[in-house]
């Protein structure tokens, strides 16, 4: 009898520990999917923000892209290099003075771009809040 109640005991700690494999990783959103959101997100932020903060707010977003690895996003690694290379230019136009239709052409290639990385089931973050 003492044993029977052990292996009830036992079965009861296994099934609501979740001792069942990959239960743990469900709904978890993946890396690159986390990531590309998060690109999109900054780059709507440059886009809807004042002109006065845009130095900041593009040196902000230059320093961030450093801290990723093109690994990091899988097959759309290339895409990720495209973005760096658009923010650097994006950087030196608003360092440079450059006119606010320039700024929000580059803007405009990097939105582009950021909607080429993985994005996550209805992510709204490529997309411009009304």
């Amino acid at each position: 009898m003492k044993f029977g109640v052990f292996v009830l005991c036992v079965a009861a700690v296994v099934a609501l520990c979740g001792c069942g494999g990959k239960k743990g990783a469900e709904g978890q959103v993946p890396l690159p999917v986390q990531y590309g959101d998060s690109i999109r997100q900054s780059i709507n932020e440059l886009d809807s923000g004042e002109p006065g903060s845009l130095p900041g707010n593009v040196t902000g977003f230059v320093e961030n892209l450093d801290g990723y690895k093109s690994s990091d996003f899988g097959d759309a690694s290339g895409t990720f290099e495209e973005i760096k290379t658009k923010a650097g230019e994006l950087q030196t136009l608003v360092e440079s003075k450059a006119s606010q239709a320039d700024i929000k052409k580059k803007i405009a290639e990097l939105k582009e771009l950021a909607d080429k990385l993985p994005k996550g089931e209805g992510s709204d973050a490529g997309k411009k809040k009304s």
